[in-house]
């Protein structure tokens, strides 16, 4: 089947495409005549020509890495298309058209679809020199550079088909688009934008329309007439502008046709529509129908994510943590405050091997912050244009103080001058519990014993999630936040630099008590390597849990000591006194602790502002060490997770379900459980995971997602790098760029260390760095803080340091403006 016409009733989206199946699909509505030529000639056109092969040639040879990779093949792949002979069946069809004005636009079989939405990436041409060289055209766009790379990134393997639509062009007085449910509120209303002339002014978005609104009777609600500087009409080839009038588009009876045969199509297709209509000579013409989502789609931010779920992760893992964070800090946490709106709402979401966290429950619980703590660290997990809104939404205070009165009615460990202490406490017995796990021989349990015992370790964890819910969702973030509002309107010299000295220098946590063990086997290996050997046995005894990442896919030191043994080694030349830095951090922080609250006290109200200033600021140190501490102890059940899944990976290769013990990583743990219980794993699923994990383990996916949409900030770098002023100071030096902890011995004494982000296992390499630049994370995360306490200016939140700077380049790195100046 060549060529079909539009007013036929096909239902093979694979034979006639999207737009074309649409329009069929309008039965009893006017559409201007035309036929649809079929994917089976596109297929017919290949085949005839041996271009498949080709194709595919050109395909694999693409480094899709490479931009000018893509679009130097793109090209090929275009040029071949359009300079190859059409075969005389198809053009019988074509030259059989017979209009005065026509249209040749394509129809995608993955057009207007949720799962693979190509629209936009096609052509439209309206009266061409010939219709042959436009269907070609119509072909060619599948072959985009743009197309290309969206079917790579989507995994789509398939060769893509393209039908081609040929119609009538009616030569509109008036064109517009109706939508049968409003898409901005998603009310039960319909709205109809309509310009004079055809609707390509409407669709370049450079005419302001006439906008209307009916509410479900069809009675006008509103009404908005627009500038419509000018109109589109048709030319002998193509269109051309010409002057407008300055009156309205449509009058009553106008609108009213349009709303009763906006509601006729909503019918036929069963869900409410975005139409596309013209009108010529009172008669209303529809050229094009699609679905409209009825419910506006969350957003999915990165950036929450980059300061508390940082880097690459694993699908396994992100089912455990996942699960822990919403079903216990959200969910349950929310319940406590009486926050019912957010009942039901998924908290987060897994994209291209990163957490993404939903910015509807992120907006919902921070409008019960006060305005004034709405700093820009925060509403930068926002996308731009949703940070002005976020900042200015009424803070609903008596519904806070009525949570925060909940949560000492309903969790006592959860009032902020108890958490601390609660976790403490829970850490002592939490770790007596792990230690009698560790005396269980897992490969002597049975699969139900050792999903037990997965269970008993999950019920152990608990705990941690109810404190960690107020430790750092709401104390350390909220108390940091604050604190730095009030540096800025109450101190006013130089907040950023401020707050980075006022919570550095602290008393040790466990993050620190790491890094000194980590010192003194460097020191042992120095002067008394005799000992060494012992002195590591007892460091991998005490700290042997931790490792490069939290992901449970990554090794602990316990099992693989050549990590530390890689640290120590690297740190040799280290001549920095760590403890000399922290006398001296200290020793910083009360002097200019005191000269903060000496200029605070002279203010009006001082008295009362400095005690309530020294309360923020002693909570604000004291949950940036919970954070650290919990971090810890996180470790600690994370190195048992791994331990259960392992043996169960083992247990799944050996029974011939995986391929290797460590494909257990790539399935979610429901998805681990059943192929236990019933013997299978999706092997396709399991390959696609880890090629993607292996593809962004390294790099950044974009920092916002809406539906299947990906989008990000726009920005450019020529040679002023701005992000977040992390710990104060200036440095300058060369640029060593570090992808994942296995380079950091290139690192050279005093050079500058870029990197997407830090964790823990990283830590000791920041003696002997001048600086750190990082593609995430703001005050609060791994990076900076360890940044402060070691004294090293820093940066974080450079997006896509990684691609801008090179290895070598010289920079001055200022960490009390948040900038970095590219020599």
């Amino acid at each position: 089947m060549i060529a079909v016409p539009l007013q036929e009733n096909l239902t093979d989206i694979k034979i006639v495409g999207g737009k074309a199946l649409n329009l069929m699909r309008l039965e009893g509505v006017n559409i201007p005549e035309g036929i649809c030529i079929t994917t089976e000639a596109y297929d017919l056109f290949l085949k005839k020509n041996s271009l498949q092969d080709k194709i595919v040639e050109i395909l694999t040879s693409i480094d899709y890495d490479d931009t000018k990779s893509i679009e130097e093949n793109s090209e090929k792949i275009r040029k071949i298309v359009l300079e190859t002979e059409m075969p005389e069946e198809i053009l019988e069809e074509i030259n059989a058209v017979n209009y005065k004005n026509v249209v040749v636009r394509s129809s995608s079989t993955a057009e207007d679809l949720p799962e693979a939405s190509f629209a936009g990436q096609q052509e439209t041409y309206i009266n061409p020199l010939d219709l042959e060289s436009a269907t070609k055209k119509c072909w060619a766009s599948l072959w985009t550079d743009r197309a290309i790379s969206y079917r790579h990134d989507k995994k789509i393997k398939k060769m893509p088909k393209i039908a081609v639509i040929i119609q009538e062009v009616i030569p509109c007085e008036v064109s517009g688009v109706a939508f049968t449910k409003n898409p901005v509120n998603y009310e039960d209303e319909i709205v109809i934008e309509a310009v004079f002339g055809l609707g390509e002014a409407l669709v370049s978005g450079k005419v302001h329309p006439d906008r209307y609104i009916l509410d479900p009777n069809l009675n006008l609600k509103k009404k908005e007439i627009g500038a419509k500087e000018y109109k589109v009409v048709l030319a002998e080839t193509g269109t051309e502008r010409v002057k407008a009038k300055k009156i309205e588009c449509l009058d009553g009876e106008a609108l009213k046709k349009i709303g009763e045969t906006s509601i006729k199509i909503e019918k036929l297709f069963q869900k409410p529509q975005d139409i596309e209509f013209g009108i010529y000579k009172n008669e209303i013409y529809i050229f094009q129908s699609r679905d409209i989502t009825t419910k506006k789609e969350d957003v999915w931010t990165r950036g929450y994510s980059d300061d508390y779920w940082t880097g690459v992760t694993s699908p396994l893992f992100f089912s455990l943590l996942g699960e822990f964070l919403d079903v216990y800090v959200n969910q349950e946490g929310n319940r406590i405050m009486g926050y019912d709106e957010l009942e039901g709402v998924k908290l987060l979401r897994y994209h291209k091997a990163h957490a993404y966290f939903n910015t509807r429950v992120l907006r919902d619980v921070f409008k019960y912050n006060p305005k004034f703590s709405r700093v820009k660290e925060l509403l930068d997990y926002f996308p731009e244009h949703e940070r002005e809104e976020m900042k200015e939404l009424p803070f609903n205070a008596l519904k806070r103080l009525l949570a925060e009165s909940r949560i000492a009615v309903f969790d006592w460990d959860g009032v902020i001058c108890n958490t601390y202490k609660k976790y403490n406490k829970f850490s002592e017995e939490y770790l007596r519990k792990l230690k009698k796990f560790d005396k269980i021989d897992l490969k002597t349990l049975n699969d139900s014993e050792i999903l037990e015992k997965y269970r008993y370790l999950y019920d152990i964890c608990l705990k941690h999630y109810r404190l960690v819910r107020w430790g750092i969702a709401t104390h350390n973030m909220g108390m940091n936040m604050i604190l730095k509002k009030f540096i800025i309107d109450w101190y006013r010299e130089d907040p950023d630099r401020t707050h980075n000295i006022l919570v550095s220098g602290l008393p040790k946590n466990k993050a620190t008590e790491t890094n000194l063990a980590l010192f003194d086997l460097v020191k042992i290996k120095k002067e008394r390597d005799e000992i060494f050997e012992k002195e590591f046995e007892e460091f991998l005894e005490k700290y042997g849990h931790r490792s490069y990442s939290r992901d449970i896919i990554f090794p602990r030191w316990a099992e693989k000591p050549d990590l530390v043994l890689d640290i120590v080694n690297s740190l040799l030349e280290n001549d920095r006194d760590v403890e000399k830095i922290e006398v001296e951090k200290r020793k910083e922080r009360e002097e200019l602790t005191k000269k903060v609250l000496e200029k605070i006290e002279k203010q009006k109200f001082g008295f009362i502002k400095k005690q309530i200033f020294k309360i923020i600021l002693f909570y604000a140190q004291k949950y940036i060490a919970f954070r650290e501490n919990q971090r810890f102890f996180l470790d600690h059940q994370n190195f048992r997770f791994r331990k259960i899944f392992l043996e169960i990976g083992k247990r799944l290769e050996e029974r011939g379900i995986l391929e290797d013990k460590k494909d257990v990583f790539f399935l979610f743990k429901e998805e681990v459980f059943d192929a236990v219980k019933n013997g299978k794993a999706d092997q396709e699923l399991l390959e696609k995971r880890k090629e993607e994990f292996k593809e962004y383990e390294h790099k950044l996916p974009p920092m916002f997602l809406q539906g299947d949409m990906e989008f990000d900030e726009e920005f450019d770098y020529e040679k002023e790098f701005i992000g977040v002023a992390s710990s104060p100071g200036v440095a300058e030096g060369k640029i060593r760029l570090i992808r994942d902890i296995h380079e950091l011995h290139k690192i050279r004494k005093d050079e500058i260390m870029v990197a997407t982000c830090t964790d823990p296992g990283w830590t000791p390499v920041f003696l002997k760095i001048g600086g750190l630049i990082t593609e995430t994370g703001g005050i609060l995360s791994h990076g900076a803080v360890v940044s402060r306490e070691y004294g090293i200016p820093a940066v974080t939140g450079i997006k896509s340091a990684m691609k801008f700077l090179k290895d070598g380049d010289n920079v001055v790195l200022d960490g009390n403006l948040g900038k970095v100046y590219l020599r």
